[in-house]
């Protein structure tokens, strides 16, 4: 399972696109912008708040049976304006069924667009045997307070 952790590090890392990782290097803003609106009140511009929402390109919920029940969170996310404007921290919100049970806490980098996290199942709130009834919800954040629609996943065993 580490293996399969490193391996994603290292091709986010490198700018992967297979992931969704690093798909805008910088801003999108070209610094000539112009009002819409032509009233210089800056009330409607083109580009505003039009698609500014980071996303999650992948993830998966990954329950690991080694004398306890391990839990590894991963995600790859992408922001319009570049990656480097991803906050650290995500959520993965547990769903047993359509039952809200836990809200754990992923780190996210700004360099990789990778997201992590690991919890004991009695953190999670499920077992390993309960790995595919359980559903998680992975969540990202940008600096400017934008928020990713959900991005969902069956739990899975290793």
């Amino acid at each position: 399972m580490h293996l399969l952790n490193c391996f994603l590090v290292l091709l986010a890392g490198c700018g992967s696109s297979i992931l969704g990782a690093n798909k805008h290097a910088g801003g999108t803003d070209s610094g000539n912008e112009a009002d819409a609106d032509a009233d210089a009140d800056a009330d409607a511009d083109a580009d505003a708040d039009v698609g500014e929402e980071p996303e999650i390109t992948w993830a998966q919920a990954v329950c690991e049976r080694s004398g306890t029940d391990q839990w590894f969170f991963n995600a790859a996310a992408d922001d319009p304006q570049g990656i480097d404007t991803l906050t650290s921290g995500g959520l993965v919100r547990v769903f047993d069924g359509e039952e809200h049970i836990k809200e754990l806490g992923i780190a996210c980098s700004n360099v990789s667009g990778l997201c992590s996290g690991e919890y004991s199942g009695g953190q999670v709130g499920a077992s390993c045997t309960e790995a595919t009834e359980m559903e998680f919800r992975f969540v990202i954040f940008d600096e400017d307070g934008n928020q990713s629609g959900d991005h969902s996943v069956h739990g899975s065993t290793d």
